[in-house]
């Protein structure tokens, strides 16, 4: 039986197509879990916003004014690093369905991400720093609040990076092409 080139031509288009059905059925429900992704690390960074409103009112209940300054603008330049990591965090995770199948996660936004990320976890160590000097000057209530603040966000800090390894070991075809570049 000979195969003709309409024949071939036929049948590659049917498969396109069968791929692009299926393909927009996963692309749905692929844009339902990014969609669950961004809400948690949006969960995750709004939960970071209100701790840090209570950060800052636990500054003015340091009895140190060197000490209470010094928690404030942590607490101010982790606010501005959040908004930061919430606007990356939206091209990071956008990619769904056949494009992510296809070409993969963005991975240049992951890297960004990461980026941010590193000055999130520059300043859970400034934290720490913070938190041998509250052990030593303030009483043992505060310092355990403090030592609260500080797992809220060692905890958070290391559920993005889980996010965003997993998000960057994603399967994808062509996706190790875009690694090399």
């Amino acid at each position: 039986m000979k195969f003709s080139k309409i024949t071939g031509l036929f049948c590659l288009i049917l498969l396109l197509s069968l791929i692009f059905v299926g393909g927009t059925k996963a692309q749905n429900a692929d844009a339902k879990f990014t969609d669950i992704k961004n809400d948690q690390i949006r969960g995750i960074l709004q939960g970071n916003d209100s701790k840090l409103a209570d950060l800052e009112k636990y500054s003015t209940t340091v009895s140190g004014k060197g000490l209470a300054l010094k928690i404030a603008i942590l607490a101010d330049g982790q606010k501005r690093n959040n908004s930061d990591l919430a606007d990356v965090s939206k091209k990071a995770f956008e990619r769904n369905g056949f494009e992510k199948v296809f070409i993969g996660p963005n991975y240049k936004a992951l890297k960004d991400f990461k980026d941010q990320g590193q000055f999130y976890s520059g300043r859970i160590e400034q934290m720490r720093q913070l938190a041998s000097e509250v052990k030593s000057t303030e009483s043992a209530s505060i310092s355990q609040e403090f030592d609260n603040f500080l797992k809220y966000f060692e905890d958070n800090n290391s559920n993005l990076l889980k996010t965003t390894t997993k998000e960057e070991k994603s399967f994808s075809f062509f996706g190790w092409l875009i690694k090399l570049f």
